[in-house]
C-alpha cells in the first residue's frame, strides 16, 4: 500500500476510534504481554500489550505513544476504516493470535497488526528488527499470517445461518440448520458440518424426547413431531449460534490520553440465526356433526319446513380436531365437502320415541340434499311440504362417498343422526275420528237418550279430550240426513264426555220431556298443552247422521187378539187401526200371548 494511502487509512482508523461508542469499564495498561525488545536501544517492543485485568491485544496506531500506563476502556468496535476485507482480516488475527504466549508468534502477530492499519511509513521488516535474532522468523510469520487471513477458511466477513423444516401429513418431520461463512477467500460457503451448535426452538412441535428446544449441530437433520391434532399442522422454528469465531467485529481497548488503542483479544463473536415455517394439510380424519332444528315446531297441512343445520366436527382418538382441509393440485386448500343427505319421515299417529335410529319401514314424506362446501357453519335444507296430520322427523346422514376422491374422501368419517330429536319434530295437530249412535232410536216423552261416542285416532299425548255431545231438538219434522245444523237450532240440553283413549264411551243420558224429533251432535275446544301448543285442534260435527237421529213419541196402544179369529178378521181389525192412526196392533206379543194361552 502507497505510505499515502496508508496514512490516510491510519487517520480513518484514529477517527473511528474516536467516534465509535464503547462499552465496558476503565482498565489500565500493565506494559508489555509476549514480544520481543529490540536489544539495540532496549525501548522499542514489538509483541502484545497486557491490561490489567489479564487481557492481551496488538496496537493498532504505530505512531502514537505506547499504551503502558494509560487507562483503557475496553468495548466492540466495527473497524470502518479500513476496507470490510482488512477488517475482517484483523478480527481473524486478534482472534487466533492476540493472546498466544509465544513471543515469534505474538510479535508477527503485531506486525501483520501494523501491516493493515499502517506502518507510519515504513517497510514491515524495518519492524521485525526489533525481533533480533527472530527478524526474519517473525517478518515471515507476519506474511504468513496475512496470507492466511487472505486464504480459504481464515477471514471471515461474518456469517448466516438457514433452516430448513419439512413436514409430513401424519405430522413428523425434520429440522436442518446449516451454517454459511462469508470468507474473504471464497464468499458466502457452508461451513463444514459440526463447525458449531445451535440452539433450535420449535413451535407448534416438539422433538424426540418431547422439549421444544435443542443444541442441533450445524449440518445435522432432527426428527421433530407436531404437537396436537389439527386439520392443518402449523409449526415454526428459529435457530440461534453465538460465540461464532467469524466476522470483522473486534474488541478494542480505547485511550482518552492518545496512546495507541490496542484490539484485544477478540471477545466479540458473530451470531447467526434463521427462521422457517411449514405448514401441511394433516392426513388425520375427521367426524362431522350435525346439530338440528326443524324451521316449526308445529304447523297445519300442506306447509312447507325445513332443517336447520350446525355443522362442526366431533374431536375424539384418531381424530382430528377440526373440521377436514384438502390442498389442491394448485396449491390452494379449503374445506373438505360433504353433503348432508336429509330425510323428513313421518306421519306418525303418536309422538315418536327418541331412538339410536329410525325404525325400519318408516314412512318417508321427503328427501333433501344440502351440499356443506364451507366447512363448519350453519346451513339451511331445501323445503319439505307436510303431506297430512301427525308427527313427522327430521334425520341425517353424511356419508363420504358424497365426497369427490381429490377432495378429501377418504378423511371423512360417516355420520348418521339419532331418530326423534325434539328439535326435529314438527307436529301437524290432528282430531280423533269419532262415529257416533244414539242409545235409541225412539223415547217415550220424560225418558232420556244417551250417546254411544266410538273413538279412533285420539293422539296418546292429548290426555283428557273433552267431547260435548249436544242434543238439538224438538223438530216438528226429521232433520234431513246430511244436512249441517244451524247454531240457532233448538238445544234440548248437552253433556260433556272426557275421552283418554280409543274406544267407545257412552255420554250421559239427556232428559227429553217433549216428543218430537232429535238429533245428536257434538264439538270439542281440543286439547292445549302447557306450553300453549296444540295437541288436539278444536272440532266439531253438526251435520245430521241418521244414527243419531231420535225420535220422541207417546207409545202406541196394541191389541192382544186371543180368540179363534181367523187371520183375515185380525188384519182387517190392524188395516182399520192403522187408517184411523189410533193404534198399533203387535203382532208378535199376540203371538206370544197365543202361544201363551
Amino acid at each position: 500500500m502507497p505510505l499515502l494511502s496508508r496514512l490516510a487509512a491510519l487517520l480513518l482508523l484514529i477517527s473511528a476510534l474516536v467516534a465509535a461508542p464503547v462499552a465496558a469499564s476503565a482498565v489500565v495498561s500493565t506494559g508489555h504481554g509476549h514480544g520481543h525488545l529490540w536489544s539495540r536501544d532496549g525501548a522499542s517492543w514489538l509483541g502484545s500489550y497486557r491490561l490489567a485485568d489479564g487481557r492481551l491485544g496488538f496496537c493498532l496506531q504505530v505512531d502514537r505513544p505506547v499504551p503502558t500506563g494509560h487507562d483503557y476502556t475496553v468495548g466492540e468496535q466495527l473497524l470502518e476504516a479500513l476496507t470490510p476485507d482488512d477488517a475482517a482480516r484483523l478480527a481473524w488475527i486478534s482472534r487466533a493470535h492476540a493472546g498466544s504466549a509465544d513471543a515469534d508468534t505474538a510479535a508477527a502477530g503485531q506486525l501483520a497488526t501494523w501491516t493493515l492499519t499502517g506502518l507510519g511509513g515504513r517497510s514491515p521488516e524495518w519492524y521485525a528488527a526489533r525481533a533480533n535474532g527472530s527478524a526474519s522468523r517473525v517478518a515471515q510469520l507476519a506474511r504468513d499470517l496475512l496470507a492466511a487471513a487472505s486464504a480459504p477458511g481464515g477471514a471471515s466477513r461474518g456469517a448466516s445461518a438457514t433452516l430448513t423444516l419439512d413436514l409430513r401429513p401424519d405430522g413428523t418431520g425434520t429440522v436442518r440448520s446449516d451454517l454459511l461463512v462469508d470468507w474473504v477467500a471464497t464468499g458466502s460457503t457452508p461451513a463444514a458440518p459440526a463447525t458449531a451448535t445451535g440452539t433450535v426452538t420449535l413451535t407448534g412441535a416438539v422433538f424426540a424426547d418431547g422439549t421444544a428446544s435443542a443444541a442441533v449441530p450445524n449440518g445435522s437433520t432432527v426428527e421433530v413431531r407436531a404437537i396436537g391434532s389439527p386439520a392443518v399442522h402449523e409449526v415454526s422454528a428459529e435457530v440461534a449460534y453465538t460465540g461464532l469465531p467469524f466476522g470483522a467485529a473486534v474488541t478494542v481497548a480505547r485511550s482518552a490520553t492518545g496512546s495507541q488503542d490496542l484490539i484485544v483479544v477478540n471477545e466479540t463473536s458473530a451470531h447467526a440465526s434463521a427462521r422457517s415455517s411449514a405448514s401441511v394439510v394433516s392426513s388425520l380424519p375427521f367426524q362431522p356433526r350435525v346439530q338440528t332444528q326443524t324451521s316449526a315446531a308445529t304447523a297445519e297441512a300442506g306447509a312447507l319446513v325445513h332443517d336447520v343445520l350446525e355443522v362442526t366436527a366431533l374431536p375424539g382418538d384418531g381424530l382430528s380436531d377440526g373440521w377436514g382441509v384438502y390442498e389442491a393440485a394448485d396449491g390452494t386448500r379449503a374445506p373438505v365437502p360433504v353433503t348432508v343427505r336429509s330425510t323428513l319421515l313421518g306421519p306418525f299417529p303418536a309422538p315418536p320415541v327418541h331412538a339410536a335410529q329410525a325404525p325400519p319401514g318408516a314412512p318417508v314424506a321427503c328427501e333433501v340434499a344440502t351440499e356443506i362446501g364451507a366447512g363448519p357453519g350453519r346451513y339451511t335444507t331445501p323445503a319439505c311440504a307436510l303431506p297430512a296430520t301427525g308427527y313427522f322427523v327430521w334425520v341425517e346422514r353424511i356419508s363420504p362417498d358424497d365426497t369427490p376422491p381429490d377432495r378429501g374422501r377418504d378423511r371423512v368419517r360417516p355420520w348418521v343422526s339419532e331418530f326423534a330429536v325434539a328439535s326435529e319434530i314438527t307436529f301437524v295437530p290432528f282430531p280423533p275420528r269419532i262415529a257416533t249412535v244414539a242409545t235409541a232410536a225412539r223415547v217415550e216423552p220424560g225418558g232420556c237418550v244417551a250417546d254411544h261416542l266410538d273413538v279412533t285416532g285420539l293422539n296418546p299425548a292429548a290426555g283428557a279430550l273433552e267431547v260435548t255431545s249436544i242434543l238439538l231438538g224438538p223438530f216438528t219434522e226429521p232433520p234431513t240426513v246430511g244436512a249441517e245444523l244451524a247454531a240457532a237450532a233448538p238445544e234440548a240440553g248437552r253433556v260433556s264426555t272426557s275421552v283418554t283413549a280409543d274406544g267407545r264411551h257412552t255420554t250421559t243420558c239427556i232428559p227429553v220431556p217433549h216428543p218430537g224429533h232429535y238429533v245428536f251432535v257434538y264439538e270439542s275446544p281440543g286439547v292445549t298443552d302447557a306450553a300453549g301448543t296444540t295437541i288436539v285442534p278444536p272440532f266439531a260435527d253438526r251435520r245430521v247422521h241418521a244414527s243419531e237421529t231420535v225420535l220422541v213419541a207417546e207409545a202406541a196402544p196394541t191389541l192382544a187378539v186371543t180368540g179363534p179369529l181367523a187371520t183375515g178378521a185380525v188384519l182387517a181389525l190392524a188395516a182399520s187401526l192403522l187408517a184411523t192412526g189410533t193404534g198399533v196392533v203387535s203382532l208378535g206379543r199376540a203371538r206370544r200371548a197365543a202361544r201363551a194361552g
